[in-house]
């Protein structure tokens, strides 16, 4: 089951907010699950924690995402890898950004009419205290979106964006 809002165009951007990661595990897998279903392409870029939850939910909906990874429909980035290879004095570097994240979004759109991504590297940078930073991840997916139409899902605990600030 997935909610309408989160049924979307492929060239749709939007954040989930979360309290716990049970719920953004299980929201992303009925979306994931959604597109797979339709013979979309996916990229999910999360921790290992996330990754491991995560295909225990697509397994509970019928997708084996081992199976899904070998078959070249779900392509997983570890999100700490993907951090540490783009952001470089705390500044994301575009041509970075382009050659790690847009590759694999490349290699999934060669293959796949329309392209899934969920993305954790805001989220754990605003984990850190880093929401500056995190915010400029996000206007690097989006010059990324503005050069090649894909959905994608920001998941973001709310825990950091408490203070009155945000």
């Amino acid at each position: 089951r997935v909610a309408a809002a989160l049924r979307c165009a492929c060239d749709s951007h939007f954040a989930q907010f979360f309290e716990s990661e049970g719920f953004l595990v299980e929201t992303l897998a009925g979306w994931l699950a959604e597109g797979i279903a339709r013979g979309e392409g996916g990229v999910v870029i999360a921790n290992a924690e996330q990754v491991l939850s995560l295909g225990e939910a697509l397994l509970r909906l019928g997708h084996d995402m081992q199976a899904l990874r070998e078959s070249g429909q779900l392509r997983v980035l570890d999100a700490h890898d993907v951090l540490d290879d783009v952001v470089l004095a705390e500044v994301p570097d575009e041509a970075r950004f382009d050659a790690v994240v847009g590759d694999a979004l490349r290699e999934a759109a060669a293959r796949f009419p329309q392209v899934r991504v969920y993305s954790g590297l805001g989220a754990l940078l605003a984990q850190q205290g880093l929401v500056e930073l995190a915010d400029r991840i996000e206007g690097a997916w989006n010059a990324l979106r503005a050069r090649r139409p894909f959905a994608l899902f920001c998941g973001y605990p709310i825990a950091p964006f408490a203070g009155e600030s945000y």
